[in-house]
């Protein structure tokens, strides 16, 4: 998916990216879609099963994105999460 987005929209970027889902290889590859200082914003990193493994799988993936320097190989781009609850 990040490969077509970035060869459709390379010339055109996105202002911004709205993950709903939590798809980790789009973020780590949106500097070729996202206009450079643009937010990437999702909802965290998708589970890959609801246990305390994957839990803490995705805790350790959230913190990396938000914490990781751009100069030691980090993704380029701000990583923003947000979050909803619904009643």
């Amino acid at each position: 998916m990040h490969r077509y987005l970035k060869e459709r929209f390379e010339g055109e970027k996105f202002g911004a990216v709205i993950d709903a889902f939590g798809v980790q290889e789009l973020f780590k590859n949106c500097a070729g879609f996202l206009v450079e200082g643009r937010p990437y914003v999702t909802v965290g990193p998708a589970f890959a099963d609801y246990t305390y493994g994957s839990l803490l799988a995705a805790m350790r993936l959230m913190a990396k994105n938000m914490l990781w320097p751009r100069a030691r190989g980090g993704v380029p781009r701000d990583y923003v999460q947000v979050t909803g609850v619904a009643n």
